[in-house]
């Protein structure tokens, strides 16, 4: 199985934001035991590391959040393809529209959000 990580959940696990944290931390940890293949949306770092030099006050910390990251999981691709199909889905969000059309390009399985509005 195959599942793209929305980086809500990301920023779950880096922020430890409760009360979402611990089940964050199970998916990371399942991805890390080889229990599925996790992706992250190409967008995902760009935003993570945005939103962690602001937190940590430290571009230096926020680059070795994202080659853990990078570590961690592959990368769906966002392409001009991708970017279309993101417009032509009924999601409000244009963000969480990218990260669920570069899924299903990429042919993932499934995708892992604390958010099930969209």
């Amino acid at each position: 199985m195959r599942a793209l990580i929305d980086t809500n959940v990301i920023l779950d696990i880096l922020l430890k934001r409760e009360p979402f944290v611990a089940e964050a931390q199970a998916i990371w940890d399942a991805n890390r035991e080889g229990r599925f293949e996790g992706y992250v949306c190409a967008i995902t770092p760009g935003t993570v590391f945005y939103i962690m030099r602001h937190e940590t006050k430290s571009a230096e910390q926020a680059r070795q959040l994202i080659t853990i990251l990078l570590q961690a999981f592959y990368t769906s691709l966002v392409d001009h393809a991708v970017l279309q199909r993101a417009l032509q889905i009924e999601i409000s969000d244009f963000e969480d529209a990218i990260q669920s059309a570069s899924a299903f390009v990429e042919g993932l399985d499934f995708i892992v959000t604390r958010d099930p509005r969209d």
